[in-house]
């Protein structure tokens, strides 16, 4: 089963001499779930030496590969919370809701459930034998199990990661260069034809503004252009020092990259109105994460053309 959750994009306002452009786009899906094998079952916890003991054989089946996987060098270990996820799947609770009750944020997950197994090895090898594929899967990172008798659930889960967005400054360069890019190209906008623009140049105090509006968005997960202070994008760009004669702002939220938020914001006809308009000269964007919250990043991009 295949399950994916949304990345979101809201309406794009623009705001002053340009008047206003708007748009949305259906909610696009990033992230993926994958489960396999659920077989549910009343099971207890592992003891400590038990599951010790069953994570190191998953290891060696991992390192040495089977039935025409390579091995990887990468471990699995042990992770508490996906041995209490287990347990509540043993309760025929849903694996990705169980995992998610223990606080334990993932893109991938596989379980499965033996039944008949004595013994650790004995697991193990039905593990390695049955599932190969997933047990030299480099991106399953954690383990955990549940036993009672000789039933056994196992899971193995790929942590959610933003290793592409380690980097803020570069982040930041990244969605300024795609920006330009596509202004570069003249395009369709919903049902505006906008020519080729010129590019956008880089400024600290539209920075600024952005920077407030997406932590407040990541702090209390929500996606909106009115702050929860009840501030507008033209009221954030002038508290950052922004003398505007026109001003403009895209958000959205959950893409894990500057290469998808961008083209998302270019196949939504607000957003892209937005980023394709002529008038704005100047460009501040932001992102911050929360991965408490359901989307993870919030992206704001802030359009902006001075006075003179």
């Amino acid at each position: 089963m295949v399950r994916r959750a949304p990345a979101r994009e809201k309406q794009a306002v623009s705001e002053g001499a340009v008047g206003r452009s708007g748009g949305s786009i259906p909610r696009m899906r990033r992230r993926a779930w994958i489960a396999l094998a659920c077989i549910a079952g009343g099971l207890l916890p592992l003891r400590a030496l038990a599951s010790e003991q069953l994570l190191v054989l998953a290891n060696q089946a991992r390192a040495q590969g089977c039935k025409g996987h390579s091995g990887t060098s990468v471990p699995l270990r042990w992770s508490p919370a996906l041995a209490r996820a287990a347990a509540r799947m043993a309760k025929r609770e849903p694996a990705q809701q169980a995992v998610a009750s223990e606080g334990y944020r993932l893109t991938r997950i596989f379980h499965a459930t033996f039944t008949g197994y004595r013994t650790e090895a004995d697991v193990a090898r039905a593990l390695a034998g049955q599932y190969c594929a997933a047990v030299t899967e480099p991106r399953f990172l954690d383990f955990g199990a549940y036993r009672q008798g000789r039933e056994w659930i196992l899971v193995l889960g790929a942590p959610f990661q933003l290793p592409q967005l380690a980097d803020h400054r570069a982040v930041l360069r990244r969605v300024l260069a795609l920006t330009n890019e596509a202004r570069a190209q003249a395009r369709k906008c919903g049902d505006q034809h906008f020519e080729a623009a010129p590019p956008l140049q880089w400024d600290e105090q539209l920075e600024q503004a952005a920077a407030r509006h997406a932590q407040d968005m990541a702090r209390h997960a929500y996606l909106d252009h009115r702050g929860r202070d009840g501030s507008t994008p033209a009221q954030r760009v002038s508290a950052a020092g922004y003398r505007w004669r026109s001003v403009g702002e895209n958000v959205a939220a959950g893409q894990p990259s500057a290469e998808d938020v961008v083209e998302d914001w270019v196949m939504s006809p607000g957003h892209c109105a937005n980023l394709m308009n002529p008038s704005y000269t100047e460009l501040g964007a932001s992102f911050a994460v929360n991965l408490q919250a359901r989307e993870a990043v919030y992206w704001v991009q802030a359009f902006g053309r001075p006075k003179k």
